[in-house]
């Protein structure tokens, strides 16, 4: 994929997202909006036909809960989005929220394949973990961060489902690197910069 095939799908979903949501979600998406829909399980969706041709490309899960000043009024929050940034009928974006309407988790299709590539693991508005999934759905890298400095990447190399490569970082400067490779999920040798 080239550089600007990444802008624009960086852009369309900020624009069809929206950025912090922490004080809900109203971020204006323009377009058809369906009536909200009771699901089986007890939540709501709210769908969106943003470019106008008739398919959802966006939707909303909302769930209710009791008003804690008032346990007698119900009301409802964002808990989930999903997003087709391409507008090919698949979901290329997911964002889902806890119970104060921060985002904890974004799951991104970068491929535009309609499966998952990456998985950003949220705290605070910043990625703590960043997963890379293969094709397979398995996560085969993980990035740990502590604010916006790298501190540790796990990968298995092999793709057998064990960790067998480390990273370790110092200030985020990579300070040493870890193999295994005997498959005993421990490393054997260790090269240090």
């Amino acid at each position: 994929m080239d550089v600007w095939r990444w802008v624009l799908v960086g852009v369309v979903v900020i624009a069809a997202c929206g950025g912090d949501e922490s004080k809900g979600d109203e971020i204006g998406i323009r377009g058809e909006q369906s009536v909200m829909k009771r699901q089986a399980d007890g939540t709501w969706t709210q769908e969106f036909d943003v470019d106008g041709d008739g398919r959802v490309d966006v939707t909303k899960i909302l769930e209710e809960y009791p008003d804690p000043d008032d346990p007698s009024v119900t009301k409802t929050r964002l808990t989930k989005k999903l997003v087709d940034v391409n507008y090919d009928g698949k979901v290329d974006f997911t964002r889902n929220y806890n119970e104060f309407g921060m985002v904890i988790s974004e799951e991104v299709d970068l491929d535009l394949d309609g499966k998952p590539d990456v998985i950003n693991h949220i705290d605070n508005k910043r990625i703590v973990l960043k997963e890379i999934i293969d094709g397979d759905g398995k996560v085969v890298e993980s990035r740990y961060y502590d604010g916006d400095t790298i501190q540790r990447v796990e990968k298995d190399t092999t793709k057998d489902g064990k960790i067998d490569y480390w990273e370790f970082y110092e200030q985020g400067i990579l300070d040493r690197i870890g193999r295994d490779v005997n498959a005993d999920g421990r490393a054997d040798s260790w090269t240090t910069r």
